[in-house]
């Protein structure tokens, strides 16, 4: 009975393999974008692109020198009242984070237009649980920020050093 679990366990991997499934994590950074330094943008925002970057082998740093640039040109989140009661008491609140960012080269041009990034969420409000909605709201907005990197890089990783 054993050969045929290993059998299935060995056929079930490599369908996963030809589908192209991929551990979430590191993507693959075009040479020479490798290592970055990050201007503007958040704390948060840069210690989740930190942490991305070094899942992919890079680095990013906020330190002055030569090489390629990552410029976080406008990072903004914002809460907005989606349903009220009857009373007029908010019951959902939404979540909007958006950042914009350029890359440029060692030499200081472009290496891609600005890009834009936009995410939402939403949340109910537990009106009598003040602490546990302040909570839930923090966690949504590291959570954000943590899946706006990800894109970041993403975006990153398709670009050619130049």
């Amino acid at each position: 009975m054993r050969p045929v679990y290993t059998l299935m366990f060995a056929l079930c991997l490599s369908a996963l393999a030809a589908c192209g499934f991929e551990l979430r994590g590191g993507q693959a950074l075009p040479p020479g974008l490798g290592d970055m330094r990050l201007q503007g943008g958040s704390e948060d925002l840069y210690r989740q692109l930190r942490r991305v970057f070094r899942l992919s082998g890079g680095a990013l740093s906020r330190r002055e020198g030569a090489g390629p640039v990552l410029r976080v040109l406008d990072e903004r989140s914002a809460r907005r009242a989606l349903s009220v009661d009857s009373a007029g008491k908010a019951l959902t609140y939404g979540i909007d984070y958006e950042v914009e960012f350029e890359v440029l080269g060692a030499d200081g041009t472009a290496a891609a237009p600005p890009q834009r990034l936009r995410l939402t969420r939403e949340y109910l409000y537990a009106g009598d649980d003040v602490h546990g909605a302040a909570r839930e709201e923090a966690l949504l907005r590291e959570g954000m920020t943590a899946e706006a990197a990800e894109r970041m890089l993403r975006r990153i990783s398709r670009l050619r050093a130049g």
